[in-house]
């Protein structure tokens, strides 16, 4: 999945003073913030930047160990894809469902119970003793990693040196996603993929912890808009989204589909590598966010119309790759680079068509397109776990193939119809 996190969320339905929602720092005594002395203590700021990072990385924790899993529960390659699926499907019904409360729940109460949450949800799913109660906890974990979303806006309300605050725990939310992988591979292949969902829940309980304990306290905005008319504000906007949501389900799920088949592929046949290998190869992850934003600035001064079919070609070059890969290790590296950054690009152009429009208007959709990506990355992964299990490694690249190609036909559709200056077309406020 591409390593940008998800939006800082949703603004509510009309704009308000330091809006949780829509990730910006408050005005210094803005109501229902924290006041310009209420700094938080250095535990506070590290606590924070704990729970964002270990929520950024719990949605794709489960997805180098899917091989180990299989094998240590004998479920079958099919239904243990569900665990790359889940989580995804997890976090967009928080961004859509759990979000929203951070305007109406003080947000320091909510980051302690998120956190709380997840902890419990990430112990469930290590002393899971079949695959479906695990499965159970692997949706609930990326339900409640929403956690990051909020920690974000609290950051940048937390008293002095706010947009520092903001940033740091911003980047600590992004690290967690590029680096979960990795990690989770580490941790699972040293000491058993059990472990790598306990290591979790014991950060997000001194998380909880210390968050209750240093940060200061919080309070709901006072004109916040109820909590129906928030979620009917994002509901909404989901028709003005036109091609950019699906450009971007199609990307994510062809970008699933690659790390849901991938530890099949390497924990098995010519490979036979450890989760703790297969998480070395998850550090592509950071060449693709690097390529991503490249791409991004070389090719979208040409134009909309360029720029995303450039980078549906590339994801499909990545593809052709990835094929090779499954006879060749460096051809797989490099096809995942590739599609990695494709795909980071196109999420990238996605969303700046999303976030053109004004003020508060612009949260709220690019709330519904990351979660209708999620829905697309998470619909990848279960078809590519489910077509392993009938063909290998070249039916899950048929799959990521015709996701890719799709996007790449439906640039050329759109290229037919308007040939200039086409691009993600601009979000309709509803």
């Amino acid at each position: 999945m591409p390593a940008a996190p998800p939006s800082q969320g949703p603004a509510p339905a009309r704009c308000q003073a330091c809006p949780a929602l829509s990730g910006g720092a408050c005005p210094a005594g803005a109501a229902g913030c924290s006041s310009p002395g209420q700094t938080a203590p250095w535990p506070a700021r590290a606590g924070l930047a704990l729970a964002a990072g270990v929520a950024g990385a719990v949605v794709y924790e489960a997805q180098p160990l899917l091989a180990a899993v299989d094998r240590s529960l004998r479920s079958g390659s099919g239904p243990a894809g569900l665990l790359s699926a889940l989580p995804q499907l997890g976090l967009a019904l928080g961004l859509v469902l759990l979000l929203p409360l951070a305007d109406r729940v003080p947000r320091r109460r909510l980051v302690v119970m998120l956190a709380g949450g997840l902890s419990l949800a990430s112990v469930g799913a290590a002393i899971s003793p079949s695959l479906a109660p695990l499965a159970l906890a692997v949706l609930v974990i990326g339900a409640l990693s929403v956690l990051g979303q909020v920690a974000v806006p609290l950051a940048a309300e937390t008293g002095g040196g706010r947009a520092r605050l903001a940033s740091q725990v911003g980047g600590a939310l992004l690290a967690g996603a590029v680096l979960s992988r990795t990690l989770s591979g580490v941790v699972g292949g040293l000491a058993g993929w059990r472990a790598s969902f306990w290591l979790p829940a014991a950060l997000l309980a001194v998380a909880a912890v210390v968050s209750l304990a240093y940060l200061p306290p919080s309070r709901p905005l006072p004109s916040a808009a109820p909590y129906r008319q928030m979620l009917a504000t994002v509901t909404r906007s989901l028709s003005g989204l036109e091609r950019q949501a699906v450009y971007g389900a199609l990307a994510f799920g062809s970008f699933g589909a690659a790390w849901t088949a991938l530890p099949f592929l390497l924990g098995g046949g010519r490979w036979r590598l450890g989760p703790e290998l297969i998480g070395v190869v998850g550090l592509t992850g950071v060449a693709g966010l690097a390529g991503g934003s490249v791409l991004t600035r070389l090719v979208r001064p040409s134009g909309g119309s360029a720029s995303m079919g450039a980078f549906a070609t590339l994801a499909v070059a990545g593809w052709a790759l990835l094929e090779v890969g499954g006879r060749s290790l460096p051809a797989l590296v490099a096809g995942l680079v590739l599609l990695d950054a494709a795909v980071q690009a196109m999420h990238l152009a996605n969303r700046e068509g999303v976030e053109r429009g004004s003020g508060c208007s612009a949260a709220p959709a690019a709330t519904a397109y990351m979660a209708l990506a999620l829905l697309g990355g998470a619909l990848g992964s279960a078809l590519s776990g489910a077509v392993w299990s009938w063909a290998g490694w070249p039916a899950a690249c048929g799959v990521g193939l015709a996701l890719a190609g799709a996007a790449l036909a439906l640039w050329l559709v759109d290229l037919v119809r308007t040939p200039a200056g086409l691009g993600p077309s601009p979000v309709r406020r509803p």
